[in-house]
């Protein structure tokens, strides 16, 4: 993985769809996942939250706990 600090969407990319470079696509849909659910993390983050989900858009970002469960929640609901 590139030291970019897209490494986590970039290794998520990489498990979903075997490609690293759609780690934009996966941060998207991972910020897209914060917007829309935001009773569910917004307990977990340590700042305002919409500067949080500001943040996290941008690219080279790192991703955290809160964007790691946001991922795997979109996962789930997306499979359902």
């Amino acid at each position: 993985m590139e030291g970019d600090g897209n490494c986590q969407f970039r290794a998520l990319a990489d498990q979903l769809f075997r490609n690293p470079e759609y780690h934009k696509a996966v941060r998207k849909q991972v910020v897209k996942q914060l917007k829309h659910h935001r009773k569910l993390y917004e307990g977990y983050v340590p700042m305002k939250y919409r500067s949080y989900v500001k943040k996290m858009k941008k690219s080279g970002e790192w991703g955290d706990h809160v964007t790691l469960q946001a991922a795997a929640d979109h996962k789930i609901l997306v499979m359902i």
